[in-house]
């Protein structure tokens, strides 16, 4: 839903991807964060890293909906580096959409939808002083267990 939503700069539904692994996990935590305070179901669980809030699960399935074409990992070099863009392929949208006649997940949505619209373009370092200041308790904290 997060890839499917609009983005201020680009209103049509499923149009614009998330550039970056770290935005990618930053904008899916705050996500989160808003379910549980509306007190809705969510997917992830967070784990402080140090580089601020981090799912491993989130990979996983980002790897499981690549395999099924329901999105595209594309990778790019320029003069600011490597990054990846994450988006829905067309069978994403159309998986997305028929998520719709669902009201919970109408709900869950809505709250997707303006999660993107506060914080897809803000720029990435502001993002990630947002998220490490608003939630020090996800922050300094290397954790590696396999």
């Amino acid at each position: 839903m997060l890839l499917y939503a609009p983005s201020p700069s680009s209103p049509r539904p499923g149009s614009r991807g998330i550039i970056g692994k770290t935005r990618l996990q930053k904008e899916v935590f705050l996500v989160q964060k808003a379910l549980r305070d509306k007190q809705l179901k969510r997917k992830y669980g967070f784990m402080p890293y140090h580089y601020g809030p981090f799912s491993r699960q989130l990979y996983f399935d980002v790897n499981l909906l690549r395999s099924q074409g329901l999105i595209e990992e594309k990778t790019s070099l320029d003069g600011s580096g490597f990054s990846r863009e994450y988006k829905l392929t067309a069978k994403g949208i159309d998986q997305v959409k028929s998520m719709f006649q669902d009201a919970q997940l109408e709900k869950i949505y809505d709250i997707v939808r303006e999660v993107k619209r506060k914080y897809n373009e803000m720029p990435l370092a502001d993002l990630v002083e947002f998220t490490h200041k608003e939630f020090p308790e996800y922050v300094g904290k290397r954790t590696y267990n396999y």
